[in-house]
C-alpha cells in the first residue's frame, strides 16, 4: 500500500506545484513584473522534473468499493476509514475535493475544449489584463496634457505582443514537466504554442501598424526620418540614429513574424513541411536576436519559454548526438507484411535491463508495464533517409512488454523511403554476425535513432472512465488500442479475483466495442492473428465483454474468427538481427524524460534542468545589467 501510495502523493504534489506555478505567473504577468517572469515557470519546472513519478498501477473507480455481499479487502477496510477521516476534517475533504475537480477538469476527455479554456486563461486574459492596465495609465496621465502620447500607446501593443512570447516555448519543450504533471500531453499542448504564437503575431503587427500611421499621418515622416542613412552606419552613432535602428530592425522582425505566421498555417504544414520547419529554425534565431536589439528588455520578456527551453531540449540533443556514435537504437525484428500496401512492423530491442521495462518486465510486473506503455509514441530519426525526427505511435506485444514496437504504412516521402529501404533488409540472404557488421552494406539495418517515449494521451485513464467503451479504428490506426485492450482486460482479470483466486461480485461487467475498418487483407491477417487472438484466450478471465468486429472492405465484413485456423506466417517477411548484437547498442529510453519509476531516477534530469535554467537566469540578470546598453543597439 505504501509503494503503490508514494506515486500518487508525489504525482499530486507535482500537479500542484504546476498548478501553483502557473498560477503565480499569470499573476505577474497581469501586474507587468516582467523581470520576475521567469521565476515561477523554472522553479515549478524543476520541482515537478523531480516529483513525477511513473504510478505504479492504474487505480480504477472499483477499487474504493466494496462488494456485494457486504464483505471488503484489507484495502477497502482503509480507504472506508480514510474516506471517513477525510470527511471529518473539513479542509482536508475540501481540499481533496477541489483538487479532484481541477485535475478532471484539466484532463478529461475533451483536450481540445480543456486547451482553449487553459490557453485563455495562462496566455489571454494575463495579456489583456496587462495591457489594459498600461493603456488606462497612459490615459490617465496624457489626459491632464490635453494630448495623448500616441507612442506609448504603440508600445503598449508591442509589449502585449512580447507578452505572449513569455509562454511561447513551454508547450513545445522536450519531455516538459511542467504542463505533463498537469496531464497534458505534449502532442495536445502544441494548440498552446499555436495560440500563443498567433496572440503574439497579431499583437506585434498592430505595434508596427500604429507606428506607420504615427509616421505617415501624424508626423509626417519621410523615408529618410524613419531609417538610418549612411551616416548612421559607423562607430559611435548619436541618439537619433539608434532610434533609426530600432525602428529598421521593428520593420524586419515585423516582415518576419509575418512570413513565419504565414509558412506555421496547417495548409502549409500539411503540404510544405521543410518550408515550415527549416522556416522556423532560422525565423526563430532571427527573431530572437532582432527582438533583443530592438527593444533591450525584450530578454526579460522571453527568458521564461527561452530557458525552459534550452533546458528541456539541449540535453536531448547532446544525448541524440551520443546514441548517434553508438550506431543508433537495437532493431531486433523487422517485419514487411505482405499485401498490406508496404507497411512494416519495427522492433527496438532494450539496451539493458534497467531501461524502459527490461528488469520490472522480468520481475513479474509485466501488466504495469503494459499500463504504462499506452499512450507513448516516439520520435524515429533515420540519418540516412532525413535529418529529422518523425513521430510514429509505440507500443509492445502484450506478451513481451520489454521490447518497444512500431508499425507503420508508407504515406509520405519518409515513410516510403523508409519502407523501401526495409523490405530490401528482408529480400538479402540471411546475415551472419560478421555480415551485420559491415558498414555501407544495404543489406545492414540502417542506423535509427529514437530518444525518449513520450505521452501523448492518458488514454487507458479516459477509458476507465466509462462502462461502455466504443473505439473505431481505421488501418494502422488500430495500433495504439493494442495495448489499451489488453490492460482493460488485465484490470477486469485483477477486479475479478483477488490475490487468494476468491471472486468478488462488484461493478457491473464493462463492455467494450472495437470496430476496425481495414482495406489490407495482409494487414487484417497479421494483427488479427498476432495481438486480438490474445483477447480470445484471456476472455475465460474476464468479466468484460471485449467485443472486435472487423470491417474488411475489400470483401465481406469479416470477423476476427474468418483466419483463426488459416496459416499464413509464410505470407510475412522478417529480418532478425541475433539478440547480442541488437542490445548492445543505446536504448530508445532518454534519461530526460519525465515520470522515471523512481524519485532517484529523476534526480540526474532535474539537477541538469535545475542547473540550465537558474545559470542562464543568472547569465541574462548579469548581461542585462552590466553588458547591454539601451542606446546601443549591438549590445
Amino acid at each position: 500500500m505504501i509503494i503503490d501510495a508514494l506515486p500518487r502523493l508525489l504525482n499530486r504534489t507535482s500537479f500542484l506545484v504546476a498548478l501553483i506555478s502557473i498560477s503565480w505567473y499569470c499573476i505577474l504577468v497581469a501586474t507587468g513584473e516582467y523581470a520576475k517572469w521567469s521565476y515561477p515557470i523554472l522553479i515549478g519546472a524543476a520541482i515537478c522534473k523531480l516529483t513525477s513519478v511513473a504510478p505504479t498501477s492504474i487505480r480504477p473507480r472499483w477499487q474504493n468499493h466494496e462488494d456485494s455481499n457486504g464483505s471488503s479487502s484489507s484495502s477497502s477496510f482503509f480507504n472506508t476509514h480514510r474516506q471517513r477521516l477525510s470527511s471529518s476534517c473539513c479542509s482536508g475533504g475540501l481540499l481533496r475535493s477541489i483538487y479532484k475537480s481541477i485535475a478532471h477538469r484539466i484532463s478529461n476527455d475533451n483536450h481540445q475544449n480543456n486547451l482553449y479554456i487553459l490557453s485563455t486563461a495562462i496566455i489571454l486574459l494575463p495579456c489583456i489584463i496587462f495591457y489594459i492596465r498600461r493603456v488606462v495609465r497612459h490615459l490617465s496621465k496624457l489626459a491632464d496634457d490635453g494630448h495623448y502620447n500616441h507612442d506609448e500607446l504603440a508600445n503598449d501593443f508591442g509589449k502585449l505582443s512580447a507578452a505572449s512570447l513569455s509562454f511561447l516555448m513551454l508547450p513545445v519543450s522536450k519531455h516538459s514537466a511542467l504542463l505533463s504533471s498537469l496531464n497534458l500531453g505534449e502532442i495536445h499542448v502544441v494548440r498552446m504554442h499555436i495560440f500563443a504564437g498567433t496572440f503574439a503575431i497579431v499583437a506585434g503587427v498592430a505595434h508596427g501598424l500604429y507606428y506607420t500611421w504615427i509616421w505617415i499621418v501624424m508626423d509626417g515622416y519621410t523615408y529618410r526620418d524613419v531609417f538610418p542613412g549612411a551616416e548612421c552606419f559607423q562607430k559611435g552613432y548619436d541618439k537619433h540614429c539608434h532610434t533609426k535602428f530600432v525602428n529598421l530592425l521593428g520593420i524586419i522582425n515585423g516582415v518576419g513574424f509575418v512570413i513565419l505566421g504565414c509558412t506555421a498555417l496547417w495548409w502549409v504544414r500539411r503540404h510544405y513541411f521543410n518550408i515550415f520547419y527549416y522556416a522556423h529554425i532560422v525565423l526563430a534565431i532571427a527573431l530572437l536576436f532582432g527582438l533583443v536589439m530592438h527593444y533591450n528588455k525584450m530578454i526579460w520578456f522571453i527568458a521564461p519559454s527561452l530557458l525552459s527551453y534550452v533546458a528541456s531540449n539541449v540535453p536531448v540533443a547532446f544525448e541524440s548526438l551520443y546514441k548517434w556514435s553508438k550506431g543508433g537504437v537495437g532493431i531486433s525484428k523487422v517485419v514487411c507484411i505482405s499485401d498490406s500496401r508496404g507497411c512494416v512492423e519495427l522492433t527496438i530491442a532494450t539496451a539493458t535491463r534497467n531501461d524502459y521495462s527490461g528488469e520490472e518486465a522480468r520481475g513479474g510486473c509485466e501488466q504495469q508495464q503494459r499500463q504504462r506503455a499506452i499512450g507513448k509514441y516516439v520520435r524515429l530519426t533515420v540519418p540516412e533517409i532525413s535529418s529529422k525526427s518523425h513521430p510514429f505511435t509505440a507500443f509492445c506485444d502484450p506478451r513481451h512488454p520489454q521490447d518497444v514496437k512500431i508499425l507503420f504504412r508508407p504515406i509520405g516521402a519518409f515513410t516510403t523511403q523508409l519502407s523501401k529501404r526495409l523490405q530490401s533488409l528482408v529480400t538479402s540472404p540471411e546475415l551472419t554476425p560478421s555480415e551485420l557488421t559491415v558498414s555501407n552494406d544495404t543489406r545492414q539495418c540502417p542506423k535509427m535513432i529514437v530518444n525518449g517515449v513520450s505521452t501523448s494521451s492518458d488514454m487507458l485513464g479516459q477509458a476507465m472512465k466509462h462502462d461502455i467503451i466504443v473505439i473505431v479504428a481505421g488501418g494502422v490506426g488500430i495500433v495504439p488500442y493494442i495495448l489499451l485492450l489488453a490492460a482493460l482486460r488485465d484490470i477486469d482479470v485483477e477486479r475479478k479475483f483477488n490475490n487468494d483466486g476468491e471472486q468478488h461480485h462488484i461493478q457491473k461487467t464493462r463492455h467494450i466495442h472495437v470496430h476496425w475498418v481495414a482495406r489490407d487483407e495482409g494487414l487484417v491477417r497479421y494483427i488479427v492473428e498476432n495481438y486480438f487472438s490474445l483477447h480470445r484466450q484471456g476472455a475465460h478471465d474476464s468479466n468484460s465483454a471485449i467485443k472486435i468486429s472487423v470491417h474488411h472492405t475489400n470483401q465481406q465484413t469479416s470477423s476476427m474468427s474468418s483466419w483463426s485456423n488459416n496459416d499464413e506466417s509464410d505470407t510475412l517477411t522478417e529480418y532478425v538481427v541475433p539478440p547480442e548484437t541488437a542490445r548492445s547498442l543505446v536504448s530508445p529510453v532518454s534519461l530526460f524524460e519525465g515520470r522515471k519509476r523512481s524519485l532517484l531516477h529523476n534526480v540526474l534530469p532535474a539537477s541538469v534542468f535545475a542547473s540550465i535554467v537558474f545559470g542562464g537566469l543568472w547569465i541574462v540578470s548579469y548581461c542585462y545589467e552590466n553588458i547591454q546598453d539601451k542606446h546601443v543597439i549591438e549590445t
